[in-house]
C-alpha cells in the first residue's frame, strides 16, 4: 500500500508540474510547485520505505493537500481577475 501511494505521489506531482508548465495559465508556477512538492514526497516515501512509520505518510498527504489547496486557491483568484469577454448575442 505504501509503495502504490509513493508511486501515486510522483505520478500526479508528475502530472500536475507539466501540466502547469505545458498550459502557462494565470499563476501557473503555484501548480507546478505544487506537483514539485508531490513528486519529492514520493520519492521521500520510496526511499525511506522500509523504515517508514505511519505519521509520516500522514503527514506527506497532509503537505501534499495544503499545498495542491494553495495552488487552486492561486488558480481560482487568477481566473477570476482576468477581464470578462462579452458575447455578442445574434438578434
Amino acid at each position: 500500500m505504501t509503495l502504490l501511494l509513493a508511486s501515486l505521489f510522483i505520478a500526479a506531482g508528475l502530472f500536475r508540474a507539466v501540466g502547469a508548465g505545458v498550459m502557462r495559465f494565470p499563476r501557473w508556477g503555484g501548480m507546478a510547485c505544487s506537483g514539485i512538492v508531490s513528486v519529492v514526497l514520493g520519492i521521500s516515501i520510496l526511499v525511506s520505505w522500509p523504515f517508514l512509520t505511519t505519521y509520516f505518510i500522514g503527514l506527506a498527504i497532509g503537505i501534499d493537500l495544503v499545498f495542491d489547496g494553495a495552488s487552486l486557491i492561486g488558480f481560482a483568484t487568477a481566473i477570476h481577475s482576468l477581464p470578462k469577454l462579452e458575447l455578442k448575442r445574434a438578434a
